[in-house]
Formats: structure tokens, C-alpha cells, sequence
């Protein structure tokens, strides 16, 4: 006789006390550590909480795109986002869109703003990470 397989499951397994990222909680509190550490801009005819509201709103694909595109440029060992990686993305993207809203040297230009003065042992120069 023999027993018969039981079917894997994230619950049976030793990965049942991860944190699981489809928990609500758990995304509400990324996002608001993220928005914590993201460089803040001025907005010109937006308030904060609207800009916010909106990030929020496109929060999940953001994080699956950095996900997707931070495995490709990994300095050391913090998975990151370089400024090539990023514009072969940004062109990529620019053309399913028409262009005229975003040019790739504008969103080259916001990289740079958004990079500079933040370094330290986790934050790498001249590249992105999730926040």
C-alpha cells in the first residue's frame, strides 16, 4: 500500500508564516513606507494627498514592474534599477504610447532629480530602488 501524494500548498509547507505579498495589509503598509522615503516633488496643480491617492491607485503594477526590472540590474547585492535599464524600459514603453506627454530625455531628467542626495549603504548611486 502505498500513501497517496499529498498536493503541495503554500499553507503545508515551511513558507506558510511569510508574509504573503496578496495580503491587503501588507501592501497598504509598503506603500506607505515607500511614500515615506520617496523624494518629494512639487506638484504644480495637484495637492499631495491627490498625487498620492493616484500613486496608490498604481501601486501594485509599479511594484511588479520594479520587481521585473530590478532583477536585471543588481548592484552588489541590492536589487536596483539602473539609469540603462531604465530608459531601454522607458522606450519600450514609449512606444505603445504616443510620446507626447513623457520624452525619454524628460524621464531621464526625473531619474537624476529623483537619485540625487540620497545614498547610503542600502541606497546605491545612480540607480533606483523600490521607493
Amino acid at each position: 500500500m502505498r500513501r497517496q501524494r499529498t498536493p503541495w500548498k503554500v499553507e503545508l509547507s515551511l513558507f506558510r508564516e511569510y508574509f504573503r505579498e496578496d495580503r491587503e495589509e501588507l501592501h497598504n503598509d509598503c506603500f506607505e513606507f515607500d511614500w515615506s522615503n520617496v523624494k518629494q516633488l512639487k506638484y504644480k496643480k495637484s495637492s499631495e494627498e491627490e498625487v498620492k491617492a493616484v500613486v496608490k491607485s498604481a501601486y501594485k503594477m509599479i511594484k511588479e514592474f520594479y520587481k521585473s526590472q530590478s532583477g536585471y540590474g543588481k548592484i552588489g547585492n541590492i536589487f536596483s534599477l539602473g539609469l540603462n535599464q531604465y530608459t531601454e524600459f522607458l522606450k519600450d514603453v514609449l512606444e505603445i504610447f504616443d510620446g507626447t506627454n513623457l520624452s525619454v530625455s524628460d524621464a531621464d531628467r526625473f531619474f537624476i532629480t529623483v537619485n540625487s542626495g540620497k545614498k547610503g549603504p542600502l541606497i546605491p548611486a545612480n540607480a533606483l530602488i523600490r521607493f
